[in-house]
């Protein structure tokens, strides 16, 4: 149905009435489409079936296990998380607790047929109405299942009740993509309801925000292997920027770094150049301290001119200047000469 107007376009042009051609096509493409529909229709009813019969048989084989393997089976897909607890005398205390964090088998495989079935038919691409209707089968088979539940099955085994809770939850999020009927809804909570019913209330109040924020990391997790049917409605979103402003802001440490010089790689100095150098600049810095602007120590009775006294002044700072340079230059002169001698001494080794 999806070729046919293409097909159509590249036959040569028939001599007759284009209108009525039109006609028959429109026809033939409105015939194409009402078996297409019973197509999918019964590919969607043998999908649900057939995942449907191997989640309850699974369901019943796991409730059906004694107490002491159940739980022991169950504890495979729990976590230990630790959390902080407020004693009586108003202290905290770190405490470990065990949490679901993973789908058990009978769930998993429901939804993972059901996402291979929808991949084996993806040419061409399923239309969302027959996507929607697969997904609407799927969440009664899940109702169905825990429907079905004997009070036997969940007496006294709260670790299996919190496991049906946390699959539940995490399954109905992965077939949020069709809108539930009023009876649906209903339906749903009341599963919930009769699965709480089992679980200690106590214990319950302090484990269910725990189960309920894992059960949103498991949707994520969930979301590559079973994009095709989360791809109708995603939830819990990742807020990226709060992820962002929650992150402590960088650190600029190089201010508070000391600046330490390190000369490792250079040469060592002989005894007679530090001598020679030293007297050589005790030299230079005398002579700098004794040369002293003539003019300023002069009384200003003294000087004949202002403009005599500053052509003194102006002459006495640069020869203070010049005085300056060559003390530098002596100095780095000195130490050129022992950085070069240092080398030569060591290429002669």
């Amino acid at each position: 149905r999806l070729h046919l107007p293409g097909l159509l376009a590249m036959l040569p042009a028939v001599p007759g009435d284009s209108k009525i051609m039109e006609e028959e096509n429109e026809k033939l493409l409105g015939m194409l489409g009402q078996a297409a529909n019973v197509g999918h229709g019964t590919w969607v009813e043998w999908v649900a079936l057939h995942t449907s019969r191997q989640f309850e048989g699974a369901l019943y084989e796991l409730v059906s296990r004694s107490k002491g393997q159940l739980k022991h089976d169950i504890k495979k897909f729990w976590e230990e998380q630790e959390v902080s607890i407020e004693t009586e005398t108003g202290d905290i205390k770190t405490d470990k607790v065990m949490i679901p964090s993973a789908l058990m088998t009978h769930t998993y495989n429901l939804l993972f047929s059901s996402s291979v079935a929808i991949h084996e038919v993806q040419d061409p691409p399923l239309q969302q109405g027959t996507l929607q209707a697969l997904v609407s089968c799927l969440v009664s088979s899940l109702v169905i299942g825990y429907e079905g539940l004997e009070a036997e099955h969940l007496e006294g085994a709260e670790a299996l009740c919190i496991q049906l809770y946390f699959d539940l939850g995490v399954a109905l999020d992965v077939l949020a993509g069709h809108n539930h009927p009023v009876t649906m809804t209903d339906r749903i909570r009341k599963a919930k309801g009769r699965i709480e019913d089992y679980i200690d209330p106590i214990d319950w109040s302090f484990q269910q925000p725990l189960v309920v924020a894992n059960m949103g990391r498991a949707y994520q997790r969930c979301t590559v292997v079973f994009g095709s049917l989360v791809h109708l409605k995603r939830l819990h979103m990742r807020d990226t920027s709060s992820q962002y402003t929650s992150l402590p802001k960088p650190m600029n440490l190089l201010p508070l770094a000391t600046h330490q010089p390190r000369f490792g790689y250079l040469p060592a100095v002989d005894t007679w150049s530090v001598a020679n150098s030293g007297e050589d600049a005790e030299e230079d810095y005398g002579d700098l301290v004794q040369g002293s602007p003539a003019g300023l120590d002069e009384e200003p009775s003294k000087a004949p001119t202002v403009g005599v006294a500053m052509d003194a002044i102006h002459k006495d700072v640069q020869a203070s200047l010049e005085k300056f340079g060559s003390f530098f230059q002596t100095r780095w002169n000195a130490a050129a000469d022992n950085l070069v001698g240092g080398m030569e001494r060591r290429v002669n080794k």
